[in-house]
């Protein structure tokens, strides 16, 4: 089975919950929708909307990639101010 990029959204606590979509697969059991993405890329773009938004982002699977492109865009807007 080939990995996926996986998000979902609390909109109530103003979370998302990133990682692949089989560690979000608690949350499909449970009724919840999960948005899947291609890749990295697709994962961030969806993502960070809710970051700019100041939503709590939790990632729970190892995605380093994804990891650095949110700590390079915090250091990038951090230096602005």
């Amino acid at each position: 089975m080939e990995l996926r990029y996986a998000y979902w959204c609390n909109r109530k606590l103003s979370e998302v919950i990133v990682g692949w979509e089989t560690d979000l697969d608690y949350l499909k059991k449970k009724g919840y929708m999960i948005y899947l993405c291609c890749d990295n890329a697709e994962l961030y773009n969806a993502v960070k909307s809710y970051w700019m938004q100041e939503w709590i982002i939790t990632v729970v699977s190892e995605l380093p990639e994804f990891s650095e492109l949110l700590h390079h865009e915090y250091a990038r807007e951090n230096m602005r101010v």
